[in-house]
């Protein structure tokens, strides 16, 4: 279930530490599984990012949304099983 070019996220957070300042805002237009997105929100930027696959875009709002919920970099996004399940969060 992995994106096939998905980042590490500790290398994703030194290329946003390394390239920009908090509150900056990161783009990403080919954001894939939201690694970057991720890294991003987690360190105090703002995020910015699409894709072309809705698949993936959702995969990557998820995860940009737990990292948001956390506080924290998140290394993958929730897993919904049924469309109709419930949020917990």
């Amino acid at each position: 279930g992995k994106h096939p070019c998905e980042k590490p996220p500790a290398m994703c957070s030194d290329v946003v530490l390394l390239s920009s300042r908090p509150g900056d805002l990161v783009v990403d237009l080919y954001c894939g599984s939201g690694a970057m997105g991720s890294a991003a929100l987690a360190n105090g930027r703002r995020f910015l990012g699409g894709d072309a696959d809705a698949h993936w875009a959702e995969h990557a709002r998820r995860r940009c949304e737990m990292t948001l919920a956390t506080g924290r970099t998140a290394t993958r996004s929730v897993v919904v099983a049924d469309p109709r399940q419930g949020r917990l969060f």
